[in-house]
């Protein structure tokens, strides 16, 4: 996937890292267990936010 980004001139985040950090932390998933918890979308958004604005503001 990054290689694909890379190549085509797309922006690319790995927020896998950001899910692997939290791993079984608490707030980390929502209370179903399953999906990721609001937290971890903010973290999600903190990482892709510069780029995109950055993309904006071409």
């Amino acid at each position: 996937m990054k290689q694909q980004c890379f190549d085509l001139d797309i922006l690319y985040v790995d927020i896998t890292e950001i899910s692997r950090t939290l791993a079984d932390s608490p707030g980390a998933l929502a209370t179903d267990n399953l999906h990721p918890s609001a937290s971890q979308y903010m973290q999600w958004v903190d990482a892709i936010l510069p780029g995109v604005l950055g993309i904006l503001m071409e």
